[in-house]
This record gives C-alpha cells, sequence and structure tokens, in this order.
C-alpha cells in the first residue's frame, strides 16, 4: 500500500493530524508509526522555541521527501561554559499535547559524538536513534519521514522516566501551544503538499 492510500484509509477513520511546538505535523498511523512532516511555511510553532530535547523512547526514521538535520548534544553539569540551560519535564495535558514543567536542573550543552547528521542525503535515507540523548532538528526544504518507535512513550513508560527538554536559563517556555488548536483540513493539505513534492 503507498503511502497516500494509507493515508486516504487513515484521514476516512477520522484521523486528525497535531502539530508539535517544534514546528512539524505528527500523524499517527498506527501505535507504532508516526508520519511527521517538517519545514513547510505554514506549519504554526511555539512563540518560544524550544527545540533541544531527548526522547523515552527509541525510534528508526525513514525519509520519504526531503532532507534533515540531526545535532546531537551532551548536557554538561555543572555549566562548563557559554549559554546555561534549565532542564524541563512534559506532563500530559490531554491527548498526545504537554506542558512544561521545570525540574530545577541546570547545565550547559556541548555538541555529542555524533555531530550532525543529513537524513534524505543520496547516501542516507534511514536512520536510528537513541532514548535519552539531547538533539535538535532542523528542515532546510519541505520533508516527510515515517518514525517506528521503539519504547513506551510518555504514558506509556513503566520507569516513571520522562523525557526532558532544555530551556535557556530565565526564558518561560510557551506552554499556551496546544497541539490541537489548529484547523485539521489546513494540515491535511499541508501533509499533500509535501508528499506530493
Amino acid at each position: 500500500m503507498t503511502i497516500m492510500s494509507r493515508l486516504t484509509l487513515i484521514r476516512d477513520h477520522g484521523a486528525r493530524p497535531r502539530v508539535h511546538g517544534n514546528g512539524f505535523i505528527q500523524l499517527d498511523l498506527d501505535p507504532e508509526q508516526r508520519l511527521h512532516i517538517w519545514g513547510h511555511p505554514d506549519i504554526p510553532k511555539q512563540e518560544v522555541a524550544t527545540p533541544i530535547h531527548d526522547h523515552v523512547f527509541g525510534f528508526h526514521s525513514e525519509m520519504l521527501v526531503g532532507r534533515l538535520v540531526n545535532v546531537v548534544y551532551d548536557l554538561c553539569s555543572p555549566a562548563y561554559a557559554g549559554e546555561e540551560f534549565e532542564v524541563w519535564e512534559p506532563v500530559p495535558r490531554h491527548g498526545e499535547d504537554t506542558v512544561l514543567e521545570p525540574t530545577g536542573e541546570t547545565g550547559s550543552i556541548r555538541m555529542g559524538c555524533s555531530l550532525v547528521l543529513i537524513a534524505g542525503s543520496p547516501f542516507l535515507s534511514e536512520y536510528d536513534f537513541e532514548p535519552f540523548v539531547f538533539h535538535e532538528m532542523f528542515a532546510p526544504e519541505p520533508s516527510a519521514t515515517i518514525i517506528t518507535k521503539r519504547g513506551p512513550t510518555l504514558r506509556e513508560n513503566p520507569t516513571g522516566r520522562k523525557p526532558r527538554v532544555l530551556v535557556p536559563v530565565g526564558v518561560e517556555p510557551d506552554n499556551s501551544f496546544d497541539r490541537y488548536d489548529n484547523d485539521p483540513e489546513d494540515l491535511w493539505r499541508i501533509i499533500h503538499e509535501v508528499l506530493d513534492l
């Protein structure tokens, strides 16, 4: 089944895309797989960007369209140099939506040993990512990926360990942003525009 026919079937069954605060669209394809749409200028974003984060689950990612740049970081505590960040944790609000709460832990970042990964290049159309590794993603052009999660999500995690988001010290994250406060028809239009590239 092609991705477009799969999307038609999912849409006909009432699936609703949502927008992650870091500026990409998420659409659940099944309990383990998500479609992510990046880099389209019409995708809403948080007022305060907090792109450096980790995950409680690992994942395999397959590029469908475009390119992504993944920058990996190490958190150094105590802060060794440069900008200081505070660790915040997402707390479920409703559905997949969360708000961030401070932990009081601080540190600074340095680029990790697997510095930059450019997915979508002629040599790399798939990659794997481990849980609890800080990173941020950039989409230099409209892009689409399918991720297959390995391990529990925030709601399913039996260990109680939460993902983390790094926020510059003294900055308040945008907890007013809600993943579901967007017109689903607009999001479906963006999904089709990116996949039709």
